[in-house]
């Protein structure tokens, strides 16, 4: 589909303006434009080290208030398929949905999977219970072949990796066998 037309600027530029804004149908285009060319930038966004994943992960939760469960799901060569918020909780706590997670990630062919959720409070703490989340999510990809590369907990504008920080454990690193957490 064509998005943004060669004709689309008229001869005499003062026809995109009403009083002091552009013309709606102008303003639609653009809008169509920007959304169109985000997609396909955001698709080929490639997410190949803990750096980049983590950027990408504190961008993506920016300004979230409630704590908030993610999910961005990668092909083989590390690019975005799929990156969405999966549930938001409430005051300090997120339900995890385990498998509805593996389920997304096998539904667009993703063959490895970044996590990531929030903490409201102003302190970057990894809970057992964050921990023990990651345990289950680990064992249940791998069971279905995806790799689990991270999970990202998220405080104000810092980042932790539980894996990295409890495990040291880094799974960018092309592993065919991965050890069990």
């Amino acid at each position: 589909e064509k998005v943004f037309q060669e004709d689309f600027f008229p001869e005499d530029p003062s026809a995109l303006i009403i009083g002091e804004g552009i013309a709606e149908d102008y303003a639609r285009s653009l809008l169509k434009f920007a959304f169109a060319f985000s997609q396909k930038a955001y698709k080929s966004a490639v997410l190949d080290s803990y750096d980049s994943a983590s950027k990408f992960i504190k961008s993506l939760i920016k300004g979230s208030d409630a704590e908030s469960l993610y999910i961005v799901c990668l092909d083989e060569n590390y690019r975005i398929v799929s990156s969405e918020k999966d549930c938001t909780g409430d005051e300090g706590s997120v339900f995890v949905d385990v498998d509805k997670i593996v389920n997304k990630a096998k539904s667009v062919g993703a063959k490895s999977v970044i996590i990531a959720h929030n903490h409201e409070s102003v302190y970057l703490r990894i809970s057992k219970e964050d921990f023990q989340t990651t345990e289950k999510l680990f064992a249940y990809f791998k069971k279905e072949g995806i790799i689990l590369l991270e999970h990202f907990v998220v405080c104000q504008n810092q980042v932790k990796g539980i894996i990295k920080e409890l495990t040291g454990q880094n799974n960018w690193k092309h592993v065919s066998d991965q050890t069990v957490l």
